[in-house]
């Protein structure tokens, strides 16, 4: 389930490119990064000053709610529901999909990520997930 924090305004969109990326590396793109690139589409718009308060204030107060989930060894059985509903859906698929059925479910749970220390509101509901890929490319090229 994807949660949208605000109601969609009409604002300039803006696309990442692979100069945008390589500025957050701080060096030129290898080839398997920009592979990664290739396969997801980086589009997002500026939250105004105000949608800003109201995520801040939104992710104050969920980590103060004590119904709020910690991470920790009580939550074992959830992690296990969690995966088996992957391990479910990998059983379920073609081996032409089988590497959808292995994303985690707590990617892409809203339409607002961090990017360069501020907020913004993602074009694709894949994006969270395709730009964890890409930092996965460049890790795996450079270190």
């Amino acid at each position: 389930m994807r949660y949208e924090l605000f109601p969609h305004q009409k604002k300039t969109t803006k696309i990442l490119s692979p100069a945008d990326f390589a500025k957050c590396f701080n060096e030129k793109l290898g080839a398997r990064t920009e592979q990664a690139l290739r396969e997801g589409v980086f589009s997002y718009e500026e939250l105004t000053p105000e949608e800003r308060d109201v995520c801040i204030r939104t992710i104050v107060e969920r980590l103060v709610d004590p119904a709020f989930d910690q991470s920790g060894a009580h939550r074992l059985e959830k992690w296990e529901k969690g995966w088996g509903e992957n391990l479910d859906a990998l059983k379920a698929v073609s081996d032409k999909d089988f590497l959808s059925a292995l994303v985690p479910k707590y990617f892409d749970k809203y339409d607002v990520v961090r990017f360069q220390g501020r907020f913004v509101r993602v074009g694709e509901p894949d994006f969270e997930y395709r730009m964890f890929q890409v930092i996965l490319a460049w890790l795996f090229e450079n270190i």
